[in-house]
């Protein structure tokens, strides 16, 4: 195979949470699976219709080809970046992988709605429907900034015409149980999964296929506890629960608004006690201008809460959209700090304990790879002042205060 050589399009599909389809999580949002200019739908069109379609042929004949698809730019820019990526991640897992046999898919990332209890900075209306009425007020009060109202009504218009309920209809429903045998691996996110019944039943369906050897992946904030979800999951033999936090304390509350620590903490430590010993905790960051100097702090929590021998990974997220979260705007001496207090630690912490923490290696490796490159970039002023204005709206809203919780940054306004 080529060095560009991708083979999620013989093995996933990814749904979008009002039931449009991409190949992938990792595609940008304006390339959903279309057939005749039509966008297709998990409820509403067939799996051998979605599968097997001309968007799916494309994909796999430009891979075999060793070309560069334009809907996998995400892909390519952190590789150029010497950042991995999605991809190299995925011919790693699928190494052995036959691109002569186009059986139905084994793997599914699934969204079932935007249902969710949080407003998470980074975040949009079609993965919250908390931040898609929060938006929708603030459009209706008409005090804006022209380009926030702008943003803001082309959510409010998707939001309009989609159809969150997808997953409850008959043709998804049969879709599901068709790959229920086979299936290898499946991801549930949303909205916050552990707040939707239907991914209990997604669970069910497994079981009663006899799949328990599906893989099951879980991204969730930890504010909710679901006894039904966690119950069913014991049953499968693998599984990976992918915890969501950006920050500690006051923090973490700030940047996925409103999300309670003490809940979050007393999550984890059912996570740690109730689920199999042999199943993973991933824990996401969104690494972005909140916390681009809070990697020691984010770290040194991790580490407390590690509970050898379950496998707790750290696994930042590099945050570069939208542009005013990403850390490129800070300014360049910030970042050579941060990248500073990156090789100290790197060099020190957790010294006398280095293979058993190997966990928090690869992410601070990655940050640095980032932070190197982006001092090769220009400040990107536009960038900042959008922060500056969109917090500005959001805290009077929230009633809550960058000033306060991010001193730091909220001096450079």
């Amino acid at each position: 195979m080529s060095n560009t050589f991708c083979p999620l399009p013989w093995v996933n599909l990814n749904s979008n949470t009002e039931g449009s389809i991409k190949l992938c999580c990792n595609i940008q949002e304006n390339f959903h699976i279309r057939n005749n200019e039509r966008e297709l739908n998990f409820g509403i069109d067939s799996i051998e219709d979605i599968w097997n379609g001309n968007y799916m042929a494309f994909h796999r004949k430009q891979f075999l080809e060793g070309k560069q698809p334009d809907t996998c730019s995400v892909c390519w820019n952190l590789e150029k970046d010497n950042i991995q990526s999605p991809r190299q991640v995925a011919c790693d897992e699928y190494k052995d992988i036959n691109v002569d046999t186009i059986s139905l898919p084994t793997s599914l990332e699934l969204r079932f709605g935007n249902h969710c209890n949080l407003q998470c900075n980074s975040c949009w209306s079609l993965s919250s429907d908390k931040i898609a009425k929060e938006r929708s007020d603030l459009i209706d009060q008409g005090q804006l900034p022209d380009w926030l109202n702008e943003v803001w009504q082309g959510e409010k218009a998707l939001v309009k015409n989609a159809d969150f309920e997808w997953y409850k209809k008959d043709e998804f429903k049969k879709t599901f149980k068709k790959l229920a045998p086979t299936l290898k691996k499946i991801y549930l996110t949303g909205g916050e999964p552990t707040l939707i019944d239907e991914n209990i039943e997604i669970l069910q369906t497994l079981l009663d296929a006899g799949n328990k050897h599906c893989y099951i992946a879980l991204t969730t904030n930890l504010t909710y506890w679901n006894e039904e979800f966690y119950r069913r999951l014991n049953y499968f033999h693998n599984a990976e629960i992918q915890i969501s936090i950006d920050g500690i304390g006051e923090k973490n509350s700030y940047i996925r608004y409103p999300s309670n620590w003490d809940h979050i903490e007393t999550n984890l430590q059912r996570l740690r006690n109730e689920i199999q010993q042999h199943f993973i905790i991933k824990h996401y960051t969104v690494y972005s201008v909140f916390n681009y100097d809070s990697v020691k702090e984010i770290i040194d929590w991790a580490y407390e809460k590690h509970d050898p021998p379950r496998r707790y990974i750290w696994a930042p997220i590099i945050c570069s959209a939208p542009d005013w979260l990403s850390i490129k705007w800070l300014p360049k001496y910030l970042r050579e700090e941060a990248l500073l207090c990156l090789e100290q630690l790197d060099k020190e912490i957790y010294k006398d304990n280095r293979k058993k923490n190997a966990w928090f290696e690869y992410g601070i490796s990655t940050i640095k790879t980032y932070l190197k490159e982006t001092l090769n970039d220009v400040e990107e002023n536009n960038a900042r002042d959008r922060f500056f204005s969109i917090m500005n709206v959001l805290d009077k809203k929230r009633n809550i205060d960058l000033q306060k919780v991010f001193p730091d940054l909220a001096c450079l306004n």
